[in-house]
């Protein structure tokens, strides 16, 4: 067994080799091309389509391997919220749907219990969600015909407010060999090593969502035929709040605003070239500060900001240190709070947690989600309507 075990790490860390080397060779040299110039408009468009899928390949690897240390670390911290567990399948479904497609697959959505639809949860959403979308990603990837099925269903436990949320994965994939299924949530263990080969992939995702499915006194199942497909099972006991999902909608909903203008916090340029383009595209107006002192300078000036986006790590003062430093002032001179979203590349759970105790309102971690980050932006502050002109940077 402890040979068995050395030679599954062996293999591991040269996959992981070829799992980070690969997308790092698509990017590196995608981007040679382009710089050197010549290309069509054609063929420029497939060089950044390829960059991107390449990026988002190795940002998921990264979030792989630092969950991963989290976990064997034991120091994995759960952010229990209200959530909304219909909207949670829509949003995995709807992520996912484009790479379905483009297999010539479908995504069907299943909710299989009118229960789901009248009660929000507490859990941890963003872990839940990663432990569903890294099921249905398998599913979509180990499928080549068909369909992939994500239902939700629940059923009351024998403890008053808590009920067993169920998520089912089912596909029409390659299956599982029966003397395989034991193994699949092992660390570093994929079925079969030809499917490293073939498809790719560290063999860490399903011992991630094992891991997290028990952190959260709940657990993880799989039934497989080979050649028929598989169905993945998760089962998490969460307690459930009396707030239906529509009063959370209109609790949420902020007046529209005619145009919404945000302070930028952010000390690389390059970070303020792409930061500064979504936010021009979202029809927001933005002001530009170098590193948290400047900003602090710009609020105790007088202007006044609908959001603020802070980096973290800059210098002459963190983004940490001015938040406090804003919501002191903000308390003294009873100025309106200037809801504050951190933007950084500290991605770890208790770096979003210090961020928040800084007195900070969201977190976003880098690179940024543009999709997430409207969200965010809109939950806080409401719709910005764009209006002629665009406001520049300072």
């Amino acid at each position: 067994e402890a040979d068995a075990a050395n030679r599954a790490k062996s293999d591991f860390l040269a996959n992981m080799s070829h799992e980070i080397r690969t997308p790092m060779n698509v990017i590196v040299g995608a981007a040679s091309i382009l710089k050197r110039g010549m290309l069509s408009p054609d063929k420029q468009a497939k060089a950044l389509d390829a960059m991107f899928e390449s990026a988002n390949s190795l940002m998921s690897l990264i979030t792989d391997l630092l969950d991963f240390s989290k976990i064997e670390a034991r120091v994995l911290n759960l952010d229990i919220r209200e959530f909304d567990a219909r909207a949670l399948v829509g949003e995995v479904a709807n992520a996912l749907e484009l790479q379905a497609t483009a297999k010539g697959l479908s995504i069907q959505q299943q909710n299989r219990c009118a229960c789901v639809n009248d009660r929000l949860f507490l859990g941890d959403r963003e872990r839940i969600k990663q432990i569903v979308m890294n099921l249905v990603a398998n599913a979509v990837k180990f499928t080549e015909a068909g369909t992939v099925t994500l239902a939700v269903d629940c059923e009351p436990t024998d403890q008053d407010d808590v009920e067993e949320l169920r998520f089912y994965i089912s596909d029409t994939g390659i299956g599982i060999p029966l003397d395989k299924l034991g193994a699949i949530f092992g660390k570093f263990e994929q079925a079969d090593t030809s499917i490293t080969r073939r498809f790719g992939g560290t063999g860490l995702g399903l011992a991630i969502a094992k891991s997290l499915t028990e952190a959260m006194g709940g657990a993880i199942s799989a039934e497989s035929e080979v050649g028929i497909g598989s169905t993945f099972v998760v089962r998490l006991p969460l307690r459930r709040t009396a707030r239906a999902p529509d009063d959370v909608a209109t609790q949420s909903a902020k007046p529209a605003l005619k145009r919404a203008h945000i302070l930028l916090v952010e000390d690389n340029p390059g970070n303020v070239l792409v930061a500064t383009h979504f936010l021009d595209e979202f029809g927001y107006g933005f002001d530009v500060a170098g590193d948290g002192l400047e900003a602090l300078e710009f609020v105790k000036a007088g202007r006044t900001y609908d959001a603020i986006l802070m980096d973290i790590q800059m210098p002459r003062m963190d983004g940490r240190q001015a938040t406090v430093a804003i919501r002191a002032f903000e308390a003294v001179t009873g100025a309106p709070r200037t809801p504050i979203i951190a933007v950084t590349a500290h991605a770890l759970m208790h770096d979003r947690r210090a961020c928040l105790d800084a007195g900070m309102d969201d977190y976003i971690a880098k690179p940024i989600d543009t999709a997430l980050l409207q969200e965010i932006l809109k939950g806080l502050i409401g719709e910005a309507v764009q209006t002629a002109g665009t406001a520049q940077p300072v």
